[in-house]
């Protein structure tokens, strides 16, 4: 699993090629966290980037509608089970907290 933060200050250049380096070689089956970019908005190279990956949340995670918090599952492992996505709101943040569990 890979869990990051991207502050928004930093290039979303940076952001990929981390994850192109830290993708290369390696089977990761999970990548997690504050993007800071809104997936309703797709970036064109970190979907490239990801094919072998779905993002599984669906809904806004932020107070201003966006999607910045992402999960993402590997295409071969979303393909054998099914996952279910919670957005629960927080009191303490301008985010949303994200649950995800296998079903069966």
């Amino acid at each position: 699993m890979i869990l990051l933060y991207r502050k928004n200050s930093t290039p979303i250049k940076l952001l990929i090629e981390t994850l192109e380096s830290l993708l290369q070689g390696n089977e990761f089956h999970f990548i997690v966290g504050d993007f800071n970019i809104d997936a309703f908005q797709p970036n064109l190279q970190l979907v490239q980037l990801l094919h072998d990956f779905t993002e599984i949340v669906q809904e806004p995670t932020h107070i201003d509608g966006s999607l910045l918090d992402h999960v993402y599952v590997r295409n071969s492992l979303f393909d054998m089970f099914k996952f279910n996505v919670t957005v629960i709101s927080t009191f303490f943040s301008d985010h949303d907290a994200v649950y995800v569990n296998k079903i069966g």
